[in-house]
């Protein structure tokens, strides 16, 4: 299956972003059982349908094709940035009571990793935004 392919794709990637990059397929898994959450409203489901959808654009900003494992980079910003936005709207549980890693991963995933990530790639982030049609103001 897909996350089978994440997790294969990144397990070994020992760059830039390690944690980020290698939690791909749980915050892949993530995102996808989120989608089934009752209490979620139709407009943070689509940006998670989007998220998902996101990963298997054969071009999408930052191509994994191009870039190796690394270029699920831009992937992982518009996923955490979903994740965020539900977490601050429905409190961090909802997504806790799914998570299949370490607590302490998670946290760290959406607040100092999203942080880094989309600071020092902030082109990068609004390019991804803007091609899967979301307003970040």
């Amino acid at each position: 299956d897909f996350e089978e392919h994440l997790y294969t794709s990144t397990k070994d990637y020992n760059g830039k972003y390690k944690l980020l990059i290698r939690s791909t397929s749980k915050i892949f898994a993530l995102c996808c059982h989120l989608v089934y959450e009752s209490s979620l409203k139709k407009k943070e489901k689509i940006l998670l349908y989007k998220s998902i959808a996101y990963f298997v654009l054969p071009r999408d900003v930052f191509s994994e094709a191009t870039h190796g494992s690394i270029g699920f980079i831009d992937d992982m910003m518009l996923c955490l940035y979903a994740l965020n936005l539900i977490s601050k709207r429905h409190g961090e549980d909802i997504l806790y009571e799914i998570w299949s890693g370490r607590p302490s991963t998670l946290k760290k995933l959406l607040n100092e990793e999203f942080e880094k990530i989309t600071k020092e790639n902030n082109k990068m982030f609004e390019s991804v935004l803007i091609e899967v049609g979301v307003d970040n103001n």
